[in-house]
């Protein structure tokens, strides 16, 4: 309740799950207009996170919601945001936010590919590679599944990688 509500307690109560090694570095709690009520950094409540689009879209949705990469406004860091929307007597009334870090995000892929001949990455939903565990020495892989569950690409040095997509981008993660 105490989250839920924003109450004076509420950011000395986002700071404990904090967990660096698991790439989460700041939690907030914003209202319905998007003002943050309570975050695990400092933060200027008078701000409003309403027009940024991470904010816009964990609002619109009906349950969990993960952004693009972005530059986290309280963080100033590379980020994903991870939302999830409050109710309160069944109206939407803000969302809480876990700001996940990209380098952490990172660190957790090479982690789980070290000591193979893998390389993981996250590519956004046109093909841009956002961050990878070693080189990958292609452009743009085909990211909307049409090419099978695997799929084969030749770089321009003449290797070939076969990849795999999975959808990490907002509902389908979940």
């Amino acid at each position: 309740p105490e989250i839920r509500d924003g109450g004076p307690t509420c950011s000395d109560m986002l700071k404990s799950p904090v967990d660096v090694d698991t790439g989460v570095i700041a939690y907030s709690r914003s209202d319905a207009s998007g003002r943050p009520l309570c975050a695990s950094l400092p933060f200027d409540p008078n701000q409003t996170f309403k027009g940024i689009a991470w904010w816009d879209e964990g609002v619109r949705a009906t349950g969990f919601s993960v952004s693009n990469p972005v530059v986290g406004v309280l963080t100033k860091q590379p980020v994903i945001a991870v939302n999830l929307p409050i109710y309160t007597d069944g109206k939407q009334n803000g969302l809480v936010t876990a700001s996940v870090s990209l380098k952490g995000v990172q660190r957790s892929l090479s982690r789980a590919v070290r000591g193979t001949h893998a390389v993981a990455g996250i590519v956004s939903e046109n093909g841009e590679i956002l961050l990878s565990t070693g080189s990958l020495r292609f452009s743009k892989p085909v990211m909307d599944g049409s090419a099978g569950p695997l799929a084969t690409l030749t770089a321009s040095d003449g290797s070939r990688w076969h990849y795999a997509v999975t959808p990490l981008e907002r509902r389908e993660l979940f």
